[in-house]
């Protein structure tokens, strides 16, 4: 090899060696994990990274991995795990019941229903209800005097003489006589709650 010809292969084998032969992609087993992606190896397994290492996964371990509601569905860039009765609830699921009962879909796909006053009062907190946030996710609302909120959040009726609204991050008691003037109270009919003087 001339003198010419040697400066740029010795300048491409330092990046990535001088040889004609393509590089092999590191995607076999016991190669060290490169990248976040996990092909399939068929349509049953796929590799997965354990350990820093490659290493093969059966898509029904993976799936079992998840709960005894879902099995394999195949692999498509990883394995797919679909729920066994399409038409049960997804586990982990929260909805409301009802404006005072929450359920939550267990690893059997039944939806499990407990009272929000339940759910709150194991935290130390007083029940709002059953209730969506803005992205839709239902779920139990409690509210306690001094308990964070967020400044979005909407005044709602502690009991039918007491408001809690939302001040400088914090929910805040306070008694419709107090803001009325006089008797007074709250009506949770209204959006947002108020107190009807």
């Amino acid at each position: 090899m001339t003198a010419s010809r040697m400066l740029p292969c010795f300048a491409v084998a330092l990046l990535l060696g001088c040889t004609e032969q393509e590089a092999r992609l590191l995607y076999e087993l016991g190669d060290p994990c490169r990248s976040a992606y996990k092909p399939c190896l068929d349509d049953d397994s796929a590799l997965s990274c354990e350990s820093n290492v490659w290493v093969e996964r059966d898509c029904a371990s993976v799936c079992a991995e998840l709960g005894p509601a879902y099995g394999p569905a195949g692999c498509d860039r990883e394995c797919v795990c679909e729920l066994l009765d399409p038409s049960g609830c997804t586990p982990n699921e929260v909805t409301c019941v009802d404006e005072s009962t929450v359920a939550v879909c267990d690893e059997a796909q039944q939806l499990q229903s407990t009272p929000c006053s339940d759910v709150c009062a194991d935290a130390g907190l007083d029940e709002v209800g059953c209730l969506a946030n803005e992205d839709g996710e239902q779920s139990c609302w409690c509210t306690s005097e001094d308990t964070p909120c967020e400044p979005s959040s909407m005044p709602t009726c502690v009991d039918d003489a007491t408001i809690a609204v939302c001040e400088m991050g914090a929910w805040v008691f306070v008694e419709c006589q107090m803001v009325c003037g006089g008797p007074a109270v709250c009506d949770p009919l209204q959006q947002p709650a108020t107190c009807g003087c």
